[in-house]
């Protein structure tokens, strides 16, 4: 099995591979450049322990590669022996390769294709080993099967120039020069299927006008470039019929000269392939991400994750706008007047996307302008007869955005090109008005820059009566993920007005933003990580958006970011928009359902603006939570079951000074864990244990070792804990984190021979009526809300969940009660110890008598805040809520 690699770290080892390497050890160091296997398993195969083959000169790794080193003259039959091979067949692996230590030849058997290159070149064209990494290309289904083909294409001709010209990804002026020809391509084979071009001159000119070995493409697609960009009559007339029949585009795209590269047999072939495909069923929307991962090798192992769904962004401009234009269009249907003065303010808005990308969302939200005013003019040309000539009035200017990426910059300038086109085709379709394709207007307002250190106002000017709509898909990416130039630029943006260092990078984009739409109609609307809608970030970042005059519009509560790809991105989203205070409606959406409401709060809830603060003592007096005790040992004051037990039979004595060991994991799957507990008093006790001292000093080493000088200090006392808080009572354990599949989060008690690790929290001197409250569905729903969540899995935080849960004061009576309830849900599980606490509280397979001792005590828990029962989380919500702000107003 592989493992994550980089492709820095791949580039850089292929970038000395020739010098290196041999013919015997090509195939091994294949394998360890691209993390194929470890290198114990790599040793097996050369002692041909692990070697299918059994061949001198060859190996055979089951579902991995097939290997053959020989002389130059035998590459191709090697290669054709390990294609027809029975033995290699049945093994499946999944590269096969054959070199003679200069040169390389391959064959991908999934892929059909065939790979030819010097092994001093491949670190250009690398991309065809892969799947040794266990990165497979994407497989498209259905209506983006075309997109996804070209991209290949287009990667491959992209891969082929790098190698024939060595270009090296940190030559950042040739990458450039590629990247406009790579752009230039793509408007070629685009134009030439949409009939901007006529009768396919552009593949058509390359399979009649340059020689079969490629030699002289490169010069030819420089002067039909350079033509592609001139409207003087005279240049064109001194040109050859091959160069003055491409037409005159303009827009910006081939304006500045940029010498082609050099091509070769490979690359022409790939150009007249690429011709071949239908570009006329390209999305570029979607394309235009693809074509950016083709030049992103950071991206390229993902083709087709790296792009916003139409579906996605629906969820984002429908509210934003769109739905009012249409509520609009609804309204005037019938009213010649009002549908053009619609038209007229759908001309005048402008649209801006702070983080664009190669342009999804400015793309999307294009098309379907373009679609609501192809609407609007049918009914309008119904009522105005043969007075008015339907047109559009709908500019690319109207469109703004940042994009950090050059590449990424130009795609998206270039996209919405191709979506004009498109778009142009319709109405002409409906309304028999043409429109000259070429030459190209000006496109979008799309810049290169840092949308966090960008003054956005400079980028899409607006007056505050102006009607501007900011959305998007920001980067995400949580405070510890963030490096030195990320830090940098939320301290650049945010200076002193947020305590940032704790907040997810897409912070600056909704701070930047409410400050662009203070004072003004604007608007906004992110996807974003829902983790700035949750726990510490919400205390952080809120306030201060709400300081500005403005509410959140609407939102769409949590839901799993996934997209058509085979990998879908591991991250739990929200959508959140935002304009200035306004007696408007808001609404809150699901995947499935619509609700308005009075108000949405920065939890993404219908109740009041709320904002709960970090606590360091709880707001009802109860008893202190903390983290358990640290070992920071490096696992040498711990004890597996079999360790304990073989420990306990040698010394006997020993046993005092051991005591069981709990971490969540621990106690959620019923594992079986044990330490050394030593104290002041029994250390030297301990040390006459031969065994024990090993282990003690074994620890004080590692501590010793340690750069933390915290923790070097600990070394003074090897023999205990790190950090020991344990106290000889009874003990609640709570984990802190626990599945978002469970109604409950497993919470415990546990006696004074037990140590609970740090992975849990722990209440020391504890009470049965202290554990109700804490497993009861009113606490659930506190934390469920106010707590973290690690990915999608609750996390359990003392100064956020437990400090600040409100719960009012009950009589001693009711505490009786609630003791008695709560040793009931204890005795429940009781009757199941064959199952784990994680079996125990699975919502599938939760036993009966398990749920009714807990929803028992549910109504007894729920009757303290009001006599009757709650039916909902946003009921209980509500009413936690409104007491937490009634008794934080006290204190």
């Amino acid at each position: 099995m592989s493992t994550a690699v980089s492709y820095q770290t791949i580039e850089a080892k292929l970038q000395t591979l020739h010098e290196t390497t041999s013919a015997q050890e090509f195939g091994y160091d294949l394998l360890r450049i691209f993390n194929a296997m470890s290198e114990t398993k790599i040793n097996r195969i050369k002692e041909g322990k692990d070697n299918l083959l059994k061949t001198e000169n060859a190996f055979l790794a089951n579902k991995t590669l097939a290997f053959c080193w020989c002389k130059t003259i035998q590459l191709a039959t090697e290669l054709e022996y390990l294609k027809n091979s029975a033995k290699v067949t049945k093994a499946a692996p999944r590269l096969l390769v054959v070199s003679d230590g200069v040169n390389v030849l391959a064959y991908d058997p999934k892929e059909k294709e065939s790979y030819d290159n010097e092994i001093a070149k491949i670190r250009f064209d690398y991309q065809f080993f892969m799947p040794l990494a266990g990165v497979e290309r994407y497989q498209a289904v259905g209506e983006e099967e075309a997109d996804v083909k070209a991209a290949y294409k287009m990667a491959r001709i992209f891969d082929e120039i790098r190698r024939y010209n060595e270009i090296d990804y940190k030559n950042k002026q040739d990458i450039h020069a590629l990247n406009v020809f790579m752009s230039r391509l793509l408007f070629c084979f685009f134009a030439e299927d949409t009939d901007i071009f006529k009768n396919k001159i552009f593949t058509n000119a390359i399979k009649s006008y340059t020689l079969e070995d490629g030699s002289d493409v490169g010069n030819f697609l420089d002067e039909a470039f350079d033509i592609m960009s001139t409207n003087s009559a005279s240049i064109r007339a001194q040109k050859s019929r091959a160069i003055s029949q491409f037409p005159y585009v303009n827009g910006g795209l081939f304006s500045v000269h940029y010498t082609v590269p050099t091509l070769g047999w490979k690359a022409r072939r790939l150009l007249l392939e690429c011709g071949d495909l239908n570009w006329d069923k390209i999305n570029p929307d979607i394309f235009g991400s693809m074509i950016q991962a083709v030049i992103s090798p950071e991206l390229r192992s993902s083709l087709g994750l790296h792009y916003t769904s139409v579906s996605n962004i629906m969820k984002v401009i429908q509210p934003l706008f769109l739905d009012e234009l249409y509520a609009e269009f609804a309204s005037a249907r019938n009213n010649e007047k009002q549908l053009h003065k619609l038209l007229i303010r759908i001309s005048k808005i402008k649209f801006f996307d702070p983080a664009c990308g190669s342009g999804n969302f400015l793309i999307i939200i294009y098309k379907e302008l373009r679609k609501l005013e192809i609407q609007i003019w049918q009914p309008l040309e119904k009522l105005s007869g043969e007075r008015i000539i339907p047109f559009s009035n709908i500019q690319l200017t109207q469109f703004y955005g940042i994009e950090l990426d050059e590449y990424a910059q130009e795609t998206a300038i270039l996209s919405l090109w191709l979506a004009e086109h498109q778009m142009n085709k319709e109405f002409e379709d409906r309304f028999h008005i043409h429109v000259d394709a070429l030459p190209l207007r000006s496109s979008g307002n799309i810049v290169k820059g840092n949308a966090c250190r960008s003054n956005w106002n400079t980028v899409c000017p607006h007056k505050p009566d102006e009607e501007v709509y900011i959305m998007g898909n920001p980067p995400y990416l949580g405070a510890r993920l963030q490096d030195d130039n990320q830090k940098s630029d939320l301290e650049y943006a945010m200076g002193n007005d947020i305590q940032y260092n704790n907040l997810d990078y897409i912070a600056c984009w909704f701070y930047l933003g409410a400050n662009y739409i203070e004072n003004s109609v604007a608007k906004f609307a992110f996807v974003t990580t829902n983790s700035i809608c949750q726990g510490e970030q919400v205390s952080l970042l809120w306030p201060y958006l709400l300081s500005k005059d403005i509410e959140i519009d609407f939102a769409y509560s949590s839901f799993k970011w996934a997209n058509n790809a085979k990998y879908n991105a591991a991250v739990i989203v929200a959508i959140i928009g935002l304009r200035p205070i306004s007696n408007q409606p808001k609404n809150l959406f699901t995947e499935t359902s619509k609700k308005q409401v009075k108000n949405i709060n920065a939890y993404l809830l219908d109740s009041a603006n709320v904002i709960v603060h970090k606590r360091n003592k709880s707001l009802c007096n109860f008893h202190e939570m903390n983290f358990g005790n640290m070992p920071n040992d490096n696992g040498n004051l711990l004890l597996e079951k079999s360790e304990r037990n073989k420990l306990i039979a040698t010394y006997q004595k020993t046993e005092i000074l051991i005591k069981g060991f709990c971490g969540s994991q621990e106690f959620i799957r019923g594992e079986e864990k044990y330490c050394l507990w030593i104290t002041e008093e029994t250390k030297d006790f301990a040390y006459s244990f031969p065994i024990i001292k090993k282990r003690i000093d074994a620890c004080e080493k590692v501590r010793y070792e340690s750069k933390r000088e915290a923790t070097k200090k600990l070394s003074e006392v090897s023999y205990r804990f790190g950090e020991v808080r344990h106290k000889d009572s009874d003990s609640i354990i709570i984990p802190r984190h626990s599945s978002e599949s469970r109604d409950y989060i497993p919470i415990g008690f546990l006696d004074e021979k037990t140590i609970i690790a740090d992975s849990a929290l722990a209440i020391y001197d504890a009470q049965l009526w202290l554990f109700g409250i804490l497993t009861s569905k009113m606490h659930m729903a506190w934390v469920k809300t106010i707590g973290g969540r690690l990915k999608t899995d609750y996390r359990y935080s003392a100064t956020l969940c437990y400090n600040t849960f409100p719960f009012p004061k009950i009589s001693e009576a009711k505490r009786a009660e609630i003791e008695q309830a709560a040793e009931d849900v204890l005795l429940a599980r009781q009757y199941h110890t064959e199952k784990t606490l994680a079996e125990m509280y699975d919502p599938k397979k939760m036993p009966a008598n398990l749920r009714q001792a807990h929803t028992l005590l549910d109504r007894l828990i729920e009757s303290c805040y009001r006599p009757e029962p709650f039916h909902s989380d946003e009921e209980r919500l509500e009413h936690l809520f409104a007491l937490y702000e009634k008794m934080t107003k006290k204190k």
